[in-house]
């Protein structure tokens, strides 16, 4: 839906984000048609003229092989990279071939590896299939959670922003925030009505993350397409200092 697609995009110019990181699905389809992509990136354009734009592959953009190239990522036709911002590291994967092989060893070694000797104090873990959600794919991709789970159990991150699931969701689980965060334009998905934990948030909404890193405090406002905040809160502070801000995209 492009124009609710536009209205997010509008609201995350308003907030002037030093970068953003999409969580997958820029494009509908099987990502082959290049007016689809054409259209996506006009509609983000105001976007990546502000700074770089980093995203996850999501289901839909499988088809196109180029993206990288054409949005600059620091990445080959894989798709998974990492990003480091002042004090935070980002660690994007492709859970597209974790997800279809049920293995995909060499990039479930190389995530492992990023963790094992990040440095970063915050460390966040940007990916589409979530591990796990109380939406339209509860309770989460088996294969994704089987594969990746018992690493950042390991390993913990300040936070895991993934999509597939369109809506909002947060939820804190095995020692790890987890965050869809699909609200960029695709159509909305509901709630199950008994799955959700306590402390866990929901929203069906499109929207998009504003991710504030002040010192050891980890902000984020939940903004939906007419700019009203929907969900706030701050993550547990870590030991070293950091500065650095940037929105997490929406992906869908």
């Amino acid at each position: 839906q492009p124009d609710k697609h536009r209205a997010v995009v509008a609201q995350m110019v308003k907030v002037k984000p030093e970068f953003v990181v999409q969580t997958g699905d820029l494009v509908g389809g099987d990502g082959s048609d290049p007016k689809d992509w054409q259209e996506a990136y006009e509609i983000i354009a105001p976007l990546r003229a502000l700074g770089p734009y980093y995203m996850a592959m999501g289901n839909h953009d499988r088809g196109n092989p180029e993206i990288a190239k054409q949005l600059d990522l620091p990445a080959d036709e894989r798709m998974y990279y990492t990003v480091t911002r002042g004090n935070c590291l980002f660690i994007v994967l492709n859970t597209n071939t974790i997800r279809l092989s049920g293995k995909d060893e060499e990039q479930v070694t190389w995530f492992q590896e990023q963790l094992q000797t990040a440095t970063a104090e915050h460390r966040f873990v940007v990916l589409h299939h979530p591990l796990y959600t109380i939406g339209a794919y509860r309770p989460g991709d088996p294969t994704v959670r089987k594969r990746l789970l018992p690493i950042l159990k390991q390993y913990p991150v300040t936070a895991a922003f993934s999509a597939h699931d369109h809506g909002y969701y947060r939820t804190s689980r095995e020692g790890n925030t987890f965050i869809v965060t699909a609200g960029g334009g695709a159509p909305l998905y509901d709630q199950h009505p008994e799955l959700a934990l306590p402390g866990d948030k929901f929203k069906k909404t499109y929207h998009f993350i504003e991710v504030t890193v002040t010192g050891p405090e980890v902000a984020m406002k939940v903004i939906d397409e007419q700019g009203l905040e929907v969900d706030s809160f701050t993550l547990p502070e870590r030991s070293q200092p950091a500065t650095s801000a940037a929105p997490a995209a929406a992906g869908s």
